[in-house]
């Protein structure tokens, strides 16, 4: 039976264990394992950088650039994840007294990685070694004209690479073959984060490592939840050390982005907070304009300074939010659902909120999502997203022929290819999602933790599920399904009455719960005499009172 937001429930673990033992299992986390994951140690905990294929080779070269007064270049990408990463390696190369500076390309000008011309400009700017973060694991022609200019070029990535690797000095990429590092998963920043813990470390005597690390760390934090890499391993270890420091900051630019995004009174930080408040709006600089006002907001010491830059970032978020619902309605008009991969065109839509779109395609209606633009009259730019069950960069790959550039992860993607291939590409890319997908099931899934008793929605339940934070991908906030609980009110509530507020008992025990945007639901859950629930567990403040409360993620009919 479908649920009433038409999803099909699963249910990960329906053993009679404890609770604790179920959402612990769900995790993969063994005894041997507990102490690790609950209470990790950074520098005991986290893999040896060494272990990284070149990442040696690559700190000896700037090192090297650093005792011969080179000048070193870092190139950045426009999402937070490249924003963070050049941060971490400006602030690591700073503080080594390099002569550096940093580029970051233009979303709508320039595009993703790498370009000749960009290549040209920082030749002619007296660029000697050029280190890549975030980016660079596809750029073999680029890397080859760099050659050929006398640059030497360092990747730093965290993409998937190509059959052939471009013809770099050094390579750091988890992925790429060869490489012996345990975890494959880390975001750019966390590749960046590693580098500089190595330069920091080895090469830098003398210097008081730790408080160097803890300002990087929280860059290396925002970075990885930003980029929705799976929160497990050393990603989650990063992310606690980052969260904990981040509410105390002593960086001058995150107090004036935590001030204007309403989180400077909070003494804890969430993975929530960040993905949802604190990284849209670092991130609509590169969406609405450029990418350079989120890291001289990273960078710059002077508050007055920074909290201009805040309140700047703060507009572009707005006018993102706005602009995301508009090409999202426009987008709903065209689609074809008939397909089992959504594919939607409009040569009017900016290029900077493409992937949000895409996302929210993905969200509803369980399928992988390609939206397209006009880049410049003869190029099409994309930005794709998909569910878990489907490989996107891997499918892509197979029709690589039609592209101009193409990159990107199992789950999110992008290309350019020239407009007269697009039709090409469309029936070509049906046809093989359609085969590759025969046997999917589309139906959307939420995926829950495990039944829930009355007696277990307690404090000390709560308490027990805080120490899985941060929750994210791989990692996400335990839902639980509670039977045939009773309906006593339904209301809804909001300035557009837009959120759904129930009263629920069951077992002689009362809770209240809370839909958000599903205020629509009222009038069919007014007449049921019994709900079951989805659900997570969380703590509501009013007026200083608290108490539990279950945040729902879904309801349906109870069974009679």
């Amino acid at each position: 039976m479908l649920s009433l937001l038409n999803r099909r429930w699963t249910i990960k673990n329906t053993s009679d264990l404890p609770l604790k033992h179920k959402v612990f299992a769900n995790r993969g986390i063994t005894e041997k394992e507990e102490a690790r994951f609950l209470r990790p140690q950074f520098f005991q905990h986290c893999h040896n950088p060494r272990l990284l294929k070149d990442l040696e080779k690559a700190a000896q070269r700037i090192v090297q650039a650093i005792q011969h007064k080179e000048q070193i270049t870092i190139f950045g990408d426009y999402d937070v994840d490249g924003i963070t990463s050049t941060a971490i390696l400006l602030k690591t190369l700073h503080h080594l007294k390099a002569q550096v500076n940093y580029l970051i390309p233009h979303r709508e000008q320039d595009g993703y990685g790498l370009k000749n011309y960009l290549i040209d400009q920082l030749k002619s700017n007296g660029t000697q070694l050029l280190i890549t973060v975030d980016s660079g694991i596809t750029a073999n022609a680029e890397v080859d004209y760099a050659n050929t200019l006398g640059l030497t070029t360092i990747i730093t990535d965290h993409h998937e690479p190509p059959t052939q690797l471009p013809p770099a000095y050094a390579i750091v990429n988890p992925k790429q073959p060869g490489c012996a590092y345990p975890f494959k998963e880390l975001s750019g920043a966390g590749v960046a984060l590693k580098l500089a813990q190595l330069l920091l470390e080895d090469f830098f005597e003398g210097t008081d490592v730790q408080n160097i690390f803890e300002g990087l760390l929280e860059m290396a934090m925002l970075g990885t939840i930003a980029d929705c890499v799976p929160l497990v391993d050393e990603n989650r270890i990063i992310c606690q050390y980052g969260l904990g420091l981040i509410a105390q900051t002593k960086s001058v630019g995150l107090q004036s982005l935590l001030k204007i995004s309403g989180l400077k009174e909070k003494t804890t930080l969430s993975a929530g907070d960040i993905g949802f408040v604190l990284a849209p709006r670092l991130n609509a600089a590169g969406r609405m304009r450029d990418a350079y006002t989120s890291l001289e907001l990273l960078l710059n010491p002077s508050a007055e300074e920074t909290n201009a830059l805040a309140q700047l970032l703060n507009q572009f978020n707005q006018e993102r939010q706005v602009l995301t619902q508009k090409v999202l309605e426009e987008a709903e008009k065209l689609l074809d659902t008939k397909q089992k991969i959504l594919l939607v065109y409009s040569p009017a839509w900016p290029l900077g909120v493409l992937g949000l779109v895409a996302s929210k395609l993905v969200e509803k209606y369980n399928r992988p999502a390609i939206v397209l633009t006009n880049k410049d009259g003869k190029t099409v730019a994309s930005s794709c997203r998909s569910p878990d069950y489907f490989d996107l960069i891997g499918t892509l790959r197979q029709l690589e022929s039609l592209f101009v550039h193409v990159g990107g992860h199992k789950k999110a993607a992008a290309f350019t290819l020239p407009l007269k291939n697009l039709n090409l590409f469309t029936s070509q890319l049906y046809q093989l999602t359609e085969q590759l997908l025969d046997h999917q099931d589309l139906t959307p899934t939420l995926e829950i933790e495990s039944l829930i008793q009355p007696s277990e929605i307690t404090y000390a339940t709560l308490e027990l599920l805080k120490q899985l934070e941060p929750h994210g991908v791989g990692n996400k906030k335990p839902l639980f399904l509670l039977e045939q609980a009773i309906v006593q009110e339904s209301k809804t509530i909001g300035n557009y009455q837009q959120h759904l507020k129930l009263k629920l008992t069951k077992d002689n025990t009362a809770w209240e719960a809370i839909g958000f945007n599903l205020g629509y639901l009222h009038e069919q859950v007014a007449n049921l005499n019994s709900l079951d629930l989805a659900f997570s567990l969380e703590e509501n403040e009013w007026n200083g009172s608290k108490k539990l409360q279950l945040k729902l993620a879904d309801l349906r009919i109870s069974a009679s």
